[in-house]
């Protein structure tokens, strides 16, 4: 599978000798599978990677659990920068029809009350 992956790699021509590469890494398997691929072929193709992990801080417990997880994969590998981005997010009550992009809520009805970037 590596080698498909690599071959996938150039023909379409994703990752270049010396690129930076940011993964968003939600904790889950895909995210995961992806990080763990891309960490074992960073130094064969020369590239670097940078993670992104958001905890909105809406989902509780479950969201607090899956940044542990993120953090606890990056300490085991060998990553140049990791950058945690807390985000809280204010739900508004009343959702409105679904617009264009059949999204539920409109891109008026969220409010950022507080980004964190202290760990940066």
């Amino acid at each position: 599978m590596k080698q498909k992956i690599i071959e996938t790699i150039k023909k379409y021509n994703l990752i270049n000798s010396g690129d930076k590469i940011v993964l968003g890494v939600s904790g889950g398997p895909d995210s995961i599978a992806m990080l763990d691929i891309l960490n074992q072929l960073k130094d064969e193709m020369n590239f670097e990677i940078y993670v992104v992990h958001v905890n909105h801080n809406i989902r509780g417990k479950d969201a607090d659990e899956d940044e542990e997880y993120v953090k606890i994969i990056q300490n085991n590998i060998d990553i140049i920068s990791i950058i945690w981005q807390n985000i809280v997010l204010e739900i508004p009550l009343r959702v409105v029809s679904e617009d264009a992009n059949n999204s539920p809520v409109s891109g008026e009805g969220w409010k950022l009350i507080r980004e964190d970037e202290s760990n940066i």
